[in-house]
């Protein structure tokens, strides 16, 4: 889909953002919340980030 100048502008403004970052502010919490448990768990154990990625998208597909 491309937009033009006008639908950019009005989907970028200050109240659209607002108003989407209020919406989807507790999956954004708990998105941020998940990615710091596994990376908590993996320092813990010493692994790779590499690995880390990988898995946090495996579970990300897993749940959608």
């Amino acid at each position: 889909m491309k937009l033009n100048e006008q639908q950019l502008a009005t989907l970028s403004s200050s109240k659209a953002v607002n108003e989407f970052l209020e919406h989807q502010k507790e999956n954004i919490t708990n998105l941020i919340k998940q990615s710091l448990a596994v990376g908590d768990i993996y320092r813990r154990e010493n692994l790779q980030v590499a690995c880390l990625i990988k898995i946090h998208f495996h579970y990300k597909y897993l749940l959608t």
